[in-house]
């Protein structure tokens, strides 16, 4: 039989506080998990983050809320998560941007934008705090749309990102050299929209 006490006496009272907003923030059943980060080196590199689990830890008293001071560790974590470069990095775009340059432009191995972040963070306090307010008779649930979530059609979607679709923001940049229709067009085959700068046949 396992001793839940001698576990928790083993971690201590704020690693046992922020472990259910440990656990939501690196994937659970209602949170999305970063891709090729499992939980082991998840649980190794929190020890080398010491505040991230002192805010994780928070959640246990403010629930549903997000402050500045959590947004700027869980930032630093991810940074470090995907780059060992990044020791007091707190800038994901950066590492982002560098990661996609350098070393690899396979998206699922470089950390989420800033925004998209933000948004998962959000979604990760939700479900801690109704984990952590689960013993109370009258649970304070708020609404989920107030927390990375969207509704369409009756259901609840993750917000994954608030901001603009790139090819919605630098199509206007894109320019292609064919002369033919639309039906052959360049831009239509790699579904961008064609602009004023192309030379093809198709109406802008």
């Amino acid at each position: 039989m396992i001793s839940l006490n001698t576990i928790a006496t083993s971690l201590g009272t704020t690693t046992c506080k922020a472990m259910a907003l440990f656990h939501a923030f690196t994937g659970s059943d209602s949170t999305s998990s970063f891709k090729f980060k499992g939980k082991r080196y998840c649980c190794k590199l929190m020890q080398e983050v010491p505040t991230l689990m002192e805010e994780f830890a928070t959640i246990v008293d403010t629930q549903f809320q997000t402050s500045p001071k959590l947004k700027e560790v869980t930032r630093n974590f991810v940074c470090r998560l995907y780059s060992k470069e990044s020791n007091e990095e707190s800038d994901v775009d950066l590492v982002r941007m560098r990661l996609f340059s350098q070393k690899t432009r396979d998206v699922e191995r470089i950390p989420p934008t800033i925004d998209a972040l933000d948004q998962h963070l959000k979604r990760s306090v939700f479900q801690a705090s109704i984990w952590t307010t689960a013993q109370r008779s009258m649970m304070p649930v708020n609404n989920p749309i107030n927390h990375g979530w969207k509704e369409e059609d009756g259901k609840l979607l993750p917000i994954w990102i608030s901001l603009p679709l790139a090819r919605d923001v630098f199509h206007l940049d894109v320019k292609c050299t064919c002369t033919r229709t639309c039906s052959r067009c360049t831009c239509m085959r790699t579904k961008l929209r064609c602009t004023r700068l192309c030379k093809c046949k198709c109406e802008k």
